[in-house]
């Protein structure tokens, strides 16, 4: 049976959606997507007989930016997604959501005290012997504040904003309904895959709608880390927690590059740069498990130089094989072998019959030979490695999602390192670590340890071959006669 009631108010959303981008500067785009005949009017006369309405292509990234901000929680939280994403959009549109400002007014104390209690099934006072009621940070999804137990911690309470899922559930059906469009009608758009965009931004942001998730996230990360003394990760207290209300240790410290606060703490920032290489590392080469957005808000610096992740609604995972090929294009990209690295990374990508191959690898030696004659040093390992990654869409050279997370949380994770020594090269920097997991991952113990993992089905195998002989001489005597 067709909801009416959600229909016309999809209709009503859809208008505001494609009103905003008309009135933008994206007219010439809705007509493309021969949409033009949804505006409302008003916007109709805007666009199509006011010429201000167009503007330079060059400022289109930034038109693009602010019409997400000025649309809201989905929009805003799908251009975070897509910042580091290259391979879904151009790289200058990456670029300029990096910039995307997710500040918005809170709610009031009322609607926080409401879905806490509702969400606990509790007095608020039975839980908290405190609770600020003024937030110390709100966003489009959720707000946070300080709070302290009846047993004592001090806490961050995060929050999440009241009928924000809904408002995003509708926003996703009319974004899948405008990216299948644009697959239909812009062909130039095809090598960044809008729907699979679409399916990874609803899979993301479904997920960080639900604290329990991000919640577990942290607790791995933080058992995964319980042996680094240079990397915190907040507690989590479950008996007060749930899909919306996320209780966590509350965090003294500052945002990574805030010189001020750090000097202020007394940091050391040759031992806090070690520290921030193996949190970036350390979580792909050893764990498989990576935080996919560390930028300064997500990562901060506490007292005894450690660095302090927050905010798990976005990680990646790295399997046992691709952890393997990584080593190897790493091995290479550090002993400059051109060839090799590339042989390696195109083994991480996905078969596509469409992908012109010649042409990435073209581009993608130029980046590093680029690399290895850079007099000025501005150019990275860390970045190259991102560079080439991002550069794969274009070509239709297709990465695995969390390849291409990978390769930007390594990059943005060595700019906050290059934040305490403006020289540093996380992969250049990590050579001993990245040479001895080599080593341990490739070397004849690792060959001999495989060889014993495999030595009974290799048993196995022997034991039957004259069986399995027999047969298919069998079957080819049978054909032959």
């Amino acid at each position: 049976m067709l909801n009416i009631k959600r229909i016309a108010g999809d209709m009503g959303r859809f208008k505001q959606i494609l009103d905003a981008f008309a009135v933008g500067g994206f007219a010439f785009f809705i007509k493309r997507l021969k949409l033009s005949h949804c505006l409302s009017p008003i916007c109709r006369i805007k666009c199509f007989f006011n010429k201000s309405s167009q503007c330079p292509e060059e400022d289109l990234p930034a038109k693009f930016r602010l019409i997400l901000e000025s649309l809201g929680p989905t929009f805003i939280k799908i251009g975070q997604i897509l910042s580091v994403r290259p391979d879904f959009i151009p790289a200058e549109y990456a670029a300029e959501f990096t910039k995307l400002q997710d500040h918005v007014p809170p709610f009031p104390f009322v609607q926080v005290k409401e879905i806490v209690e509702e969400e606990l099934s509790r007095p608020l006072e039975n839980v908290f012997r405190s609770f600020d009621q003024v937030p110390v940070a709100a966003a489009s999804l959720a707000q946070v504040h300080k709070a302290v137990l009846k047993s004592g911690e001090v806490v961050a309470v995060k929050v999440q904003r009241p009928g924000v899922k809904k408002i995003i559930e509708q926003d996703m059906r009319i974004i899948f309904f405008l990216a299948g469009l644009v697959e239909q009608h812009v062909p130039e758009a095809k090598p960044f895959r809008p729907s699979a965009a679409a399916r990874e931004f609803a899979n993301y942001t479904l997920k960080e709608l639900d604290f329990v998730i991000e919640g577990k996230n942290a607790d791995r990360f933080r058992y995964n880390f319980r042996n680094n003394k240079g990397v915190k990760v907040p507690k989590i207290f479950w008996d007060c927690s749930s899909s919306k209300v996320l209780v966590m240790e509350f965090i003294e410290g500052v945002k990574m590059g805030d010189h001020e606060g750090m000097g202020r703490m007394g940091t050391n920032h040759g031992v806090l740069a070690q520290n921030c290489t193996r949190a970036c590392l350390e979580p792909v080469l050893s764990h498989g498990f990576f935080h996919a957005d560390p930028h300064p808000g997500n990562v901060w610096v506490v007292k005894g130089n450690k660095v302090c992740y927050l905010d798990f609604g976005m990680v990646g995972i790295v399997t046992q094989d691709m952890k393997r090929k990584i080593l190897l294009c790493f091995n290479s990209l550090l002993n400059k072998e051109v060839e090799s690295a590339l042989r390696h990374l195109l083994r991480l990508t996905e078969q596509s019959p469409s992908a012109d191959y010649d042409a990435f690898k073209g581009e993608a030696s130029d980046i590093l030979l680029s690399l290895y004659i850079d007099s000025t040093k501005r150019e990275t390992n860390a970045k190259a490695f991102y560079r080439i990654v991002a550069s794969g869409a274009k070509h239709g050279v297709i990465f695995p999602s969390n390849m291409v997370l990978l390769a930007k949380s390594l990059m943005t994770g060595e700019a906050m390192c290059m934040m305490t020594h403006k020289d540093f090269d996380l992969i250049a920097t990590t050579r001993p670590t990245i040479e001895r997991i080599y080593r341990e991952e490739f070397g004849p113990q690792r060959a001999m340890k495989s060889l014993q993992e495999y030595y009974p089905l290799l048993l196995e195998f022997l034991e039957k071959l004259p069986e399995l002989s027999d047969a298919l001489l069998k079957k080819i005597g049978e054909r032959s006669g």
